[in-house]
C-alpha cells in the first residue's frame, strides 16, 4: 500500500496495542477440531469451557463474509464468545490509524495500512498455532488474495470462509434498523447504494473457496449452520 511515511511510531504502536487488547481479552483459544464438545455444551446450557490440555497444536483461520446487513458481525462475534477465539475486524485498525494525531493520510491510506498489519499479524498468529475469526466483508479481489496467500503459506492451519447471504433489498432494510455502522468509509443512508459493488462482487464471482450460507433466516438458525461446519 502507499504512503509508508503516513503512519508515525505513535500510530502504529496504536494499532498494535488494540490487536493486543482483543487477545488478552480472551480465554484460551479453542482449535476447530473441539467445535463439536462446545456444541454439546451449548446444547446442554452451558457455555464452552475446554480444558488447556485438549487444545490441538495446529490452528484454524474462520472468515465471515457478507454485505453490510447481513449478519456477519453478530455470527462472528457468537462464534469469537462461543469458540474462545479474537475476532479481529480491519476496519477496527485502520479507525485506530485514522484517528491518530500522527496519522496525516487520507482514509484508503490509512486501511491500506491497517490491511498490511492485520494480514502481517495474522501470519504469525496462527504460525504459532493460536486461530482468529476475521470479520470482513470480502467484496474485493484484494482480500481474497490476501486470505489465499496466507492460506498457501501456511498449510498447517485450518482455513473456513464462510459468505452470508442476503438479497440486497434485505440488507438495506436490516442496516436501515441500525442506530450506527462504525466503518471507516462512513457508510451511511445515504451513501450505501455506493457500496452496493461489494455485494455485486460476491454474487458475480463463484468464489469456490467459500461455504455460501443463506443469511435470510433467523440468527440462531444461521449460526447453528456454520457451526455445524466447523
Amino acid at each position: 500500500m502507499p504512503a509508508n511515511n503516513a503512519l508515525q511510531p505513535t500510530a502504529l504502536r496504536r494499532a498494535r496495542s488494540e490487536l493486543f487488547c482483543v487477545l488478552e481479552s480472551m480465554p484460551v483459544p479453542m482449535s476447530m477440531a473441539l467445535a463439536k464438545a462446545a456444541r454439546r455444551r451449548l446444547n446442554a446450557g452451558r457455555w464452552a469451557v475446554i480444558p488447556r490440555g485438549d487444545m490441538r497444536s495446529s490452528a484454524s483461520m474462520i472468515v465471515i463474509g457478507g454485505f453490510a446487513g447481513s449478519g456477519k458481525s453478530t455470527l462472528a462475534k457468537k462464534l469469537g464468545n462461543v469458540l474462545s477465539i479474537p475476532v479481529f475486524e480491519i476496519d477496527h485498525l485502520a479507525r485506530s490509524i485514522k484517528d491518530s494525531s500522527d496519522f496525516h493520510g487520507e482514509s484508503s491510506e490509512a486501511y491500506g495500512i491497517a490491511f498490511d498489519i492485520f494480514f502481517a499479524f495474522a501470519y504469525h498468529h496462527l504460525d504459532n498455532g493460536s486461530s482468529l475469526i476475521l470479520d470482513q466483508n470480502m467484496g474485493h479481489a484484494l482480500t481474497w488474495d490476501n486470505v489465499r496467500r496466507l492460506r498457501n503459506s501456511l498449510t498447517n492451519v485450518e482455513f473456513k470462509i464462510f459468505l452470508l447471504e442476503c438479497p440486497y433489498e434485505l440488507c438495506v432494510t436490516r442496516f436501515l434498523s441500525r442506530t450506527e455502522h462504525p466503518n471507516l468509509h462512513e457508510v451511511t443512508i445515504e451513501n450505501l447504494a455506493n457500496h452496493k459493488y461489494k455485494w455485486d462482487y460476491l454474487q458475480e464471482n463463484e468464489l469456490p473457496d467459500a461455504i455460501r450460507i443463506d443469511a435470510t433466516r433467523e440468527p440462531q438458525v444461521v449460526f447453528d449452520e456454520v457451526f455445524g461446519y466447523l
